[in-house]
This record gives C-alpha cells, structure tokens and sequence, in this order.
C-alpha cells in the first residue's frame, strides 16, 4: 500500500504534513465546482518534492448526458496536458448530487480516447446506490470505517483519515497514479 494526500487548497494549508516514508502521490483539483483549482505553482512544489501527481476533477450538481460528461473530462484532460502531467484523472462526486449515467460514460470515454485511465472518487454508500457500473476505478472519500466485506470493487484507494491540512488515502501498491510528462 502507498499513501495519497489531498487538499483543497495547498498553499493555505502549506506543505508541512507532506511527506512520510509511504507517500507516493499528492492529489489537487485542475477544474469543476471545486474552490480552488490548483495553481502550476502549486503542481509545481508537488513535483520538486517527487510526489507523483493524482489530478481531480469535481463533478457539478445534477451533471446530465454524454457530451457534458465528455466536455468536462476534455476541459480536465487539457489542464493535465497544461501542467505537464498524464495517466489518471479522478471525477470527485462526493458531495455533489450524482451526474446520470451518460455523463459518466461520456466522461469515462474521454478519458478513455485520451488514454487517460479515469478514477471515481466516491463514497461507499453512493457507490452501492449507483446502479449501474460506470467502468471507473473507484478510490472511496470515505474516513469513517467500514466494515471490509463493504468495500466494492474495484476500490483502488481509500481516504483513511482527514488532517487538519492534507486528507490520507491508501492507494493500492499496483492501482495507477499520474505521471509527470517530460
């Protein structure tokens, strides 16, 4: 297992719980109803500290269809591409009410085209009310625990804990994370 930290807005909640023996990642927002979407500069320290980069994308309220699933994904993968970072982007629908399934498929299909590998960031009570199977990854925002046998799969990630600064995941030893592109 390796370790992912997360946060909103890095600059304002520093970088002084970054780093551990097992962090591997650092996961910031490049677009949608997030506050804040993370700053070349905050990629920047990411990327001179040698974290690998986990990019997310916040789904909006009540996201319909194929082509706003697929438009959204295209404007997400064309921030990566801005910020020199490739491999995985993760669709955060959290907290907000479920896009329907089209814009799941459009957003995964993408992704797909881009050879992007797409990640659903989700809680595990939203992933068994889902209904159907939007072919993602799934990486649960859940840090209360959960019985194992809960667990759907296939969970590559699990946020395990909320600092005063950085969210913690466990992102399985084989599950991809981005990649700095040269």
């Amino acid at each position: 297992m390796r370790e992912v930290l997360d946060a909103s807005e890095p600059t304002l909640r520093g970088w002084s719980e970054v780093g551990g023996d097992y962090t591997v990642g650092i996961a910031g927002y490049v677009g949608g109803a997030t506050p804040h979407i993370w700053t070349p500069d905050e990629w920047g320290v990411a990327r001179s500290l040698g974290y690998d980069p986990l990019p997310i994308y916040v789904a909006g309220s009540f996201r319909t269809g194929h082509e706003t699933g697929a438009t959204e994904a295209n404007l997400a993968i064309a921030m990566m591409q801005s910020l020199g970072i490739g491999g995985v982007l993760a669709l955060d629908v959290e907290l907000a009410p479920f896009p329907d399934e089209g814009y799941f498929r459009g957003f995964a299909a993408a992704c797909f085209i881009a050879r992007v590998e797409p990640v659903l960031y989700i809680r595990a009570v939203s992933w068994r009310g889902l209904g159907f199977d939007p072919n993602m990854y799934l990486w649960l925002a859940d840090w209360r625990p959960y019985g194992r046998l809960d667990v759907p799969a296939p969970t590559i990630g699990w946020q395990y804990e909320r600092g005063d600064n950085w969210d913690y995941s466990v992102w399985d030893s084989d599950a991809p994370l981005g990649f700095w592109m040269e």
